[in-house]
């Protein structure tokens, strides 16, 4: 399963090139599949927008999976999949016994939530609130013009943070909790924990901070890292 809108933990953005890449790939032999979980995908930022690789499949080869739990609420716990037509028609042969278990009365409500146009203006509106705190996260940090490298911050609702202080990961994420800030390692999502980031990398999220609070975070840190 891949995820090319927003890769989590690194936030990276999959260029186009490489997803054309995977789809040859995946075009090279009979019954290869791609998994393409559309992961926060509604809220990129920056830049000219990047087809999903759903879109870009001409041979039935990307099963395009998604849900709502960011863009709405994870107290629905409604996600979906769209499978390729061959694999639907063998779906519904094989697994139709299968039962969803998002009651019905739900289903039908977010389905005219999105017909009548409500979800979509929600999205913008929603882009609009992530972008505004995005930026003023990173002009905060930034304005401090200290030895802290912002990156995967086009897309998503978190970023990273790259922090040349001498600190090892656990020191950062300690420090910053006795200041009264909840930050995050990476080193956990590492297969290769030899290739872990030096300097360590921290990741921080804002969706739920307002602007003020998240001013009042930096400045925290900045005195937790670098006083």
């Amino acid at each position: 399963c891949i995820t090319p809108a927003h890769q989590f933990p690194s936030g990276e953005i999959m260029p186009i090139n490489r997803r054309i890449q995977i789809l040859n790939w995946a075009n090279e032999t009979k019954g290869r599949y791609i998994i393409e979980d559309d992961y926060d995908s509604e809220f990129k930022y920056s830049g000219m927008p990047v087809p999903a690789m759903q879109g870009l499949d001409t041979n039935e080869k990307v099963i395009y999976m998604g849900a709502f739990s960011k863009s709405l609420s994870p107290s629905l716990r409604i996600s979906y999949m769209v499978l390729p037509p061959h694999l639907m028609d063998n779906y519904k042969k094989n697994l139709s016994f299968i039962i969803c278990p998002v009651p019905v009365i739900e289903q039908k409500v977010l389905s005219r939530f999105i017909q009548e146009g409500y979800f979509e203006r929600h999205l913008n509106r929603m882009r609009n609130i992530y972008r505004k705190k995005r930026e003023t996260l990173v002009r905060t940090i930034t304005a401090l013009n200290c030895k802290i490298k912002v990156s995967g911050a086009d897309a998503g609702l978190h970023l990273l943070l790259t922090v040349e202080n001498g600190m090892s990961e656990k020191e950062l994420v300690s420090s910053a909790l006795a200041y009264g800030v909840k930050v995050y390692g990476i080193s956990k999502y590492y297969f290769d924990k030899t290739s872990i980031n030096k300097p360590p990398a921290i990741l921080i999220g804002y969706a739920t901070l307002t602007e003020k609070e998240i001013e009042s975070a930096v400045k925290k840190l900045y005195e937790a890292w670098f006083i």
